[in-house]
């Protein structure tokens, strides 16, 4: 027998239903893993945080930056530097920027600690 239009539509709405909560609790379950995990407030703080330089991507869909603590926060005397890029493409498209941070943060250290030559 065939289903009538108002059982097609309960059963696909029961399983959109289904698909959000899966989603949801996955959602939950990640979110909670990765706050456990890889949250910085979870370590300790670095020797000298102001030899910091850090580089985020405006449009990283992976590492969120909206309703986070800023590692500034975390890590005062942290520099953030920023691309207008996602997650890949600032890998991809703009290696020499993350040279340059690493360079830099490498200049800071031999200025503060190391005898100039």
């Amino acid at each position: 027998m065939m289903q009538s239009l108002n059982e097609i539509k309960s059963s696909t709405k029961h399983s959109v239903q289904k698909m959000n909560w899966r989603e949801h609790e996955a959602l939950h379950f990640m979110r909670g893993i990765m706050d456990e995990c890889t949250h910085l407030r979870n370590f300790s703080v670095p020797v000298d945080t102001s030899l910091i330089v850090s580089v985020c991507a405006r449009d990283d869909g992976y590492v969120p930056r909206d309703g986070v603590t800023d590692l500034t926060d975390i890590w005062p005397g942290a520099e953030v530097r920023y691309l207008e890029a996602g997650h890949v493409s600032a890998f991809l498209l703009h290696q020499k920027f993350f040279r340059t941070a690493i360079i830099d943060a490498f200049n800071r250290l031999r200025n503060k600690y190391m005898f100039k030559m």
